[in-house]
């Protein structure tokens, strides 16, 4: 499982380096007349300006209002998307699909005592997922990725905090995938045997046009009470 960003931005930086460094070398006062003689005025002048242009291009390459129109561009912009990451950027809407009443539906039967609730069996009827819509706004350039879920006056969702973000390659077994871990803060627990805050993670395939993500989030929320829920995330590029 290789992690794209991160090892990209090392490589970037490594080769900006070295080039900054050549240029600086080539420049430098401290070259000996006869190195320079050596070397040729002519062939001494033109690599330290052909170096100086590089690192200029890497420069301006780096700055995201940069790469994202190169990404925009009609025929660029699909081979970058396939052979480095689609562009993430902007707002989303995600459906959370939640698990929430099958688990509430195995602690009223089991305080009930009156009927079972067997997940097992092949003729329980399970309950519908628990479904709810956030808008989210993801920022993405080449040191990191925030992903910010934005609570609404229905939700119970107070603040979500990214902890990480991995832009997963695509290799033989899957596409490209989004790894996203964050801690959420909601306004106010559920009940007494709920938490104010908790960590949650999620895996999520990314569409080859990075218009759609889709996959299963997961947390640790009231997890010793046996209670943490986990679903299904479907994103949409809203702008």
């Amino acid at each position: 499982m290789s992690k794209f960003i991160p090892l990209k931005s090392q490589l970037f930086i490594c080769a900006y380096i070295a080039i900054l460094a050549e240029s600086f070398l080539l420049a430098s006062p401290d070259l000996l007349p006869d190195q320079i003689a050596v070397l040729g005025l002519h062939d001494y002048i033109s690599t330290r300006i052909v170096a100086l242009i590089v690192v200029g291009v890497f420069t301006i390459a780096y700055w995201r209002p940069v790469w994202r129109w190169l990404w925009s561009l009609p025929a660029i912009g699909p081979f970058l998307s396939n052979s480095v990451f689609p562009d993430l950027n902007g707002d989303w809407e995600f459906e959370f699909s939640s698990n929430w009443p099958i688990i509430e539906a195995m602690r009223n039967a089991s305080s009930a005592g009156t009927h079972t609730f067997d997940v097992l069996s092949p003729v329980t009827d399970l309950p519908a997922l628990q479904k709810s819509n956030l808008p989210v706004l993801i920022e993405q350039n080449w040191r990191e990725v925030k992903v910010t879920v934005k609570p609404t006056g229905q939700s119970v969702l107070h603040v979500s905090k990214t902890l990480s973000v991995d832009l997963l390659a695509a290799n033989e077994l899957d596409g490209k995938r989004l790894a996203w871990t964050f801690k959420q803060t909601n306004k106010q627990p559920r009940a007494h045997s709920d938490v104010e805050s908790f960590l949650g993670s999620a895996l999520l395939e990314v569409s080859d046009d990075g218009r759609t993500l889709e996959g299963h989030y997961w947390n640790n929320r009231s997890w010793d009470r046996g209670l943490n829920p986990a679903g299904t995330i479907t994103g949409h590029r809203v702008s």
